[in-house]
């Protein structure tokens, strides 16, 4: 079952657990009355057929009276089969009846809480904690809120007590491995995302945030695997793309990482931060009409980054579209700050007859990553003049800028590599 990127489940997903849960509570009763096929309903549900477990439930229950516990594992079940507004009712009519009912309580709490209705889930989850300290739906369930308010220390108590309480589910872990890393746990985040793998193999989600820790960590070759799998899982997994793409570049893998980036952008097509990795890789590539248009969008998402305008104009000028280049220089130049380094470095490539002031201006320059990204475009404009060896002394310069993640950084990086020559760390 496929789970979201953000700290939520999808509802189905999140009743598992108190289903399992009463499942067990109430098997003893169960067997004891014959009243509920309880082996049957379980078979059904590790099934994975919640409807059929319905069924069952239905047609043994058929006029006889159902207790408490027999309405809420019908309740649950509705639940588990999408059938909300029938689950909703059975739920609002057993608390008013009973209660005493704690976990009906916890479940109505789950229902707002995926509704978006915070503070009434919140209420009905310390209702639950009221009467049953102990009670894993709400225990969870509050922890989720706790987590989305930036309240941390708090979420963590309350996902330690609901994992005191029950141990099985691999998304409590994932919970509080998220919690952990928030308050900056690596290790216990680390051992609580083993564990979740170890419960559920199967949930592409848990691979995802063991991959991102690692990835934090630089266990790059750990992190390439969880991503694979994970993709394995669940092939749609846009951000399981992007992220390995990024690890695939790290590691050399040009190509691979090309292939990651635009089949993310084929499943997202809006996913605006993929559009200048991609063009980065395909710069690198000679790939320049592609590379082109992927700076162009992401100029167009990041209007702040003129940069990217400058790199798709040198994309056009290297495909030799030279008028369009100029027009792309013209249109970034006219919306610059006076003295800005982007300014200096469009008039330059509009117009290469100014390498002259261009160089006055970076001797000038005394912030060194401007410095840096000055450089880069004199050195591509000397590149495509044929003026190899000073080209290749200023993105010497430029690749030593010391903000890793910059386009102009990223391509000089590579393109001395290319000639031969490697950068300094």
């Amino acid at each position: 079952m496929k789970r979201q990127p953000s700290p939520f489940l999808p509802a189905a997903l999140l009743l598992t657990a108190p289903l399992a849960l009463l499942l067990g509570s109430c098997a003893g009763a169960a067997r004891a009355r014959q009243e509920v096929p309880y082996e049957a309903v379980r078979a059904r549900i590790e099934a994975g057929d919640p409807q059929g477990a319905l069924t069952e439930y239905d047609q043994a229950m058929r006029e006889r009276p159902a207790g408490p516990d027999e309405r809420l594992l019908r309740a649950q079940l509705l639940l588990a089969s999408d059938r909300r507004d029938e689950a909703r009712a059975e739920l609002e009519s057993l608390a008013a009846e009973h209660p005493d009912q704690t976990e009906a309580l916890a479940l109505l709490g789950r229902l707002r809480q995926e509704d978006g209705d915070t503070p009434g889930a919140r209420d009905l989850f310390q209702r639950a904690l009221q009467a049953e300290p102990g009670n894993f739906t709400a225990l969870h369930g509050l922890g989720r809120i706790l987590f989305d308010e930036g309240s941390y220390p708090e979420a963590l108590v309350r996902f330690d007590r609901a994992l005191e309480v029950e141990r099985g589910f691999s998304f409590a872990f994932a919970d509080r491995a998220r919690t952990r890393a928030a308050l900056e746990d690596w290790a216990g985040a680390a051992a609580d995302l083993d564990e979740a793998v170890r419960l559920d193999p199967e949930d592409p989600w848990n691979y995802m945030d063991r991959g991102k820790l690692r990835l934090r960590s630089r266990a790059l070759n750990k992190a390439e695997q969880d991503f694979a799998r994970c993709l394995a899982l669940d092939p749609e997994n846009f951000l399981a793309r992007v992220l390995r793409a990024g690890v695939l570049e790290e590691r050399g893998r040009t190509a691979e990482a090309i292939a990651d980036y635009e089949q993310a952008l084929r499943l997202r097509p809006d996913y605006d931060f993929a559009f200048a990795p991609l063009a980065v890789l395909h710069y690198i590539e000679g790939n320049w009409d592609r590379a082109g248009d992927l700076f162009r969008l992401a100029f167009r998402a990041q209007p702040a980054e003129p940069a990217y305008a400058l790199l798709a104009a040198l994309c056009r000028r290297q495909a030799g579209r030279n008028r369009e280049a100029g027009e792309l220089l013209g249109g970034l130049a006219a919306t610059q700050a006076p003295n800005s380094w982007e300014l200096q470095a469009a008039r330059y490539l509009a117009n290469p007859a100014l390498e002259n002031v261009m160089l006055a201006d970076i001797v000038k320059e005394p912030n060194r990553v401007k410095r840096g990204r000055l450089l880069f475009y004199l050195a591509s404009q000397f590149l495509l003049e044929g003026r190899t060896a000073p080209a290749l002394t200023y993105l010497a310069e430029a690749a030593e800028i010391e903000r890793r993640d910059l386009p102009e950084r990223r391509i000089a990086a590579a393109l001395l590599q290319s000639y031969g020559r490697e950068e300094t760390e």
